[in-house]
């Protein structure tokens, strides 16, 4: 089965690599400070601190991120406008209805017969959306 398999392209041999052995260098160890002995006071605290109370680990409380200003608009505009629909007046309602209901019509490539189907789906669907802004909004 080896034999039937077709080559298309040679490439050339990868070259080998070599590894590269670093030498095990021993950790360095930091000279003792000279001559630099801390204070009576700073000694005692010291001593007080390492007398069998556990180590604090300090701790950092991670800060909130600041909000993107862009979402933030978005959500605010978003607001505006579940308030706007919340508070429509009944010409502003009347306006939605016909227009939801002339789509409607649209989508049925305006076939006569369907007028007061549409209008009664026109004028549900935009209840049902001012209600859910009503209820969005607490209004």
């Amino acid at each position: 089965m080896a034999e039937d398999k077709i080559v298309l392209k040679k490439t050339a041999p990868k070259a080998a690599v070599v590894k590269k052995t670093a030498a095990r260098k021993e950790p360095k160890t930091a000279a003792p400070p000279a001559a630099t002995a801390p204070a009576p006071s700073q000694r005692r605290a010291a001593e007080t601190e390492d007398a069998g109370a556990p180590a604090r680990v300090r701790t950092t409380r991670k800060r909130p991120m600041p909000a993107n200003p862009a979402e933030t608009k978005q959500q605010d505009d978003q607001q505006d406008l579940l308030r706007q629909l919340a508070t429509v007046s009944d010409e502003q309602r009347l306006a939605m209805i016909r227009e939801a209901a002339y789509y409607k019509a649209e989508k049925r490539q305006f076939a006569p017969g369907h007028e007061a189907e549409d209008w009664a789906a026109a004028e549900r669907e935009i209840d049902e959306l001012i209600a859910r802004a009503k209820l969005m909004t607490g209004l």
